[in-house]
């Protein structure tokens, strides 16, 4: 238990650590850097596929994502568990 307490607490820490390198209004999502580049190296392009669905907000967007990431983390979680505790 100990060692989990440590582990939460040193990433709140380096968490708090990066909070100077971010400005409020600097930060940019991976997919809208990538079109800007493409449209400078290719000004003509055009994409060849589309999403089927967009979320309302980005809001609900950034909680859907979030889920995603939620999901992912709790599976990938369980899996290592296994994997650990087969080994053993």
């Amino acid at each position: 238990m100990k060692r989990l307490i440590e582990l939460v607490m040193s990433m709140l820490f380096l968490g708090w650590l990066a909070l100077p390198l971010f400005r409020p209004g600097t930060f940019q999502g991976s997919d809208s850097q990538a079109q800007e580049k493409i449209l400078q190296v290719r000004p003509g392009y055009t994409p060849w596929a589309r999403p089927w669905w967009k979320p309302g907000s980005p809001e609900l967007e950034s909680g859907l994502f979030a889920m995603q990431a939620g999901l992912a983390g709790i599976v990938l979680g369980y899996v290592l568990g296994r994997l650990d505790r087969r080994s053993a």
